[in-house]
């Protein structure tokens, strides 16, 4: 007999604790957006220094090379590389540019960083 009763129990327990967390999700505040637009590649080394340095300003632990999360949820950092100096002819930076404008349309950054003088030109 108890057995009947520990199921549906255990069913509305279960119920309630998600609608609750469902509740305080949406309570959350969204993270803010970083997007941070470099003008070369990842492995150059003056790319990767400024990557590093935003992150320890901001207290972000990298997760991929493009994609990182501070620890309490509160940043989101997006790193989109437009590899212009690896690929100076004009049609590339254009097309990175566009790449760019997609991410920025799709994501909605509250913040763009611009890193060189390419991001600045063909982005910002």
């Amino acid at each position: 007999m108890m057995t009947r009763f520990k199921i549906p129990a255990l069913a509305l327990a279960i119920l309630t604790l998600l609608a609750a967390s469902l509740a305080m999700a949406q309570d959350a505040p969204a993270p803010t957006r970083i997007l941070v637009v470099d003008s070369y590649h990842h492995e150059y080394p003056w790319s990767a220094g400024i990557r590093r340095g935003i992150h320890e300003v901001l207290g972000v632990h990298a997760g991929d090379r493009d994609r990182a999360r501070s620890a309490d949820g509160r940043l989101e950092i997006w790193t989109e590389f437009m590899d212009t100096k690896r690929h100076p002819e004009r049609d590339w930076a254009e097309r990175a540019a566009q790449r760019v404008a997609g991410v920025v349309d799709s994501w909605h950054p509250d913040l763009v960083i611009a890193s060189d003088d390419n991001a600045v030109k063909h982005v910002v």
